[in-house]
């Protein structure tokens, strides 16, 4: 069993209850009143229903995104000759 204790932070407004039963009386009677913001609460839910059917976050499929790719380098040759022999090919393949 719980040693009975004053519990101080339970009833701020009035004197601290001696037991814990005592304590519990004013939190019990909060329990019956209805929340506060549930209006409120049901609008945002809604509004987040719309907002994840129109992104497509309720799908549990994995979406795959492509990388886009860099391009292919050309090679280049190195010297000055090499450049000119390439170009003469490749001019050479145009028809």
């Amino acid at each position: 069993m719980l040693p009975k204790q004053p519990l101080s932070d339970t009833n701020l407004t009035g004197p601290a209850p001696r037991t814990l039963s005592q304590g519990l009386l004013p939190l019990k009677a909060q329990l019956g009143r209805p929340f506060e913001h549930e209006a409120r609460l049901k609008d945002l839910l809604a509004r987040q229903a719309q907002l994840n059917a129109c992104l497509d976050l309720d799908k549990h499929e994995a979406q795959v995104v492509d990388e886009p790719r860099e391009p292919e380098e050309k090679a280049v040759p190195a010297s000055f000759a090499a450049r000119i022999l390439a170009e003469n090919r490749a001019a050479a393949m145009v028809p």
